[in-house]
């Protein structure tokens, strides 16, 4: 299949736009995979800066691949590949997942899914200042750098239907991540992808913050103090869903929801 789409905003900006060739196949041995490719070229972005001037989009193109076995039988494998890479470092990116799901029986399934991606960009948002000398940006410093960022997170599924009226649905999802930042920078001029190099950031008694200063000391404009953008965190969300048919028509739903995090 070959599709194309575009997206405006609404002042008739076009913020995304591309060409897309997709496919899915079936092999002798019945198992089913799909892939697509990407072209996007170049259109705007209207929320990178977060509510600051436009910014340009540089061309770039997506991959993906998938794979999984028969899906009949009691183990089912898959695996996944996606890739991405746009003009100026803008994105770069791969991920690796697989899947491996048990049913021994009709009734339960169990499914084990991990995922590794590894991304980078050069103009990640870190924040916003004003500076009535940066007339270029009408009065604001919009201030990114580079992020370098990898995760690792894995999907447990398990689906129980003890009887056509009583089901029960657990998911849970632990996730690694962590990002480093350099070579902040600030937005040249609206509607494009340029930008001002800083000196390297100065630290604070602070060690969760940082001095950025666009010009270095003795410049004409002022330093500002914020965050460090680094980070690294651990998570884990889960689910419980209890579904229970009392009678014909009328069904009772229990969920459980949890989410726990530690930067």
């Amino acid at each position: 299949n070959l599709a194309t789409f575009r997206s405006w905003n609404t002042a008739g900006d076009l913020t995304w736009t591309g060409y897309f060739l997709t496919s899915a196949f079936e092999l002798k041995n019945f198992s089913k995979g799909s892939w697509f490719v990407a072209y996007n070229p170049e259109s705007f972005n209207d929320r990178r800066s977060r509510g600051g001037p436009l910014m340009l989009n540089p061309s770039g193109a997506e991959w993906d691949f998938q794979l999984n076995s028969d899906p009949n039988r009691r183990w089912i494998a898959g695996v996944g590949l996606h890739g991405y890479g746009y003009r100026r470092g803008s994105e770069d990116g791969w991920s690796v997942r697989t899947s491996l799901e048990w049913k021994p029986g009709s009734r339960v399934s169990l499914a084990f899914e991990p995922q590794v991606e590894l991304s980078q960009t050069t103009a990640q948002y870190v924040d916003t200042f004003d500076d009535p000398l940066a007339a270029a940006t009408f009065g604001h410093r919009y201030v990114f750098a580079g992020l370098n960022q990898t995760t690792v997170s894995a999907s447990l599924r398990l689906n129980w239907i003890y009887t056509p009226r009583l089901s029960l649905e657990i998911y849970a999802q632990p996730l690694l991540s962590s990002g480093r930042y350099a070579g902040f920078k600030e937005l040249a001029r609206p509607r494009s992808f340029d930008f001002r190099g800083y000196p390297d950031p100065a630290g604070t008694e602070d060690p969760d913050r940082i001095i950025v200063d666009p010009d270095g000391p003795g410049g004409a404009a002022a330093p500002h103090e914020i965050d460090d953008p680094n980070f690294s965190l651990a998570s884990l969300r889960g689910n419980a869903v209890l579904r229970w048919e009392y009678s014909p028509g009328s069904t009772l739903f229990l969920v459980k929801v949890s989410y726990w995090w530690s930067p």
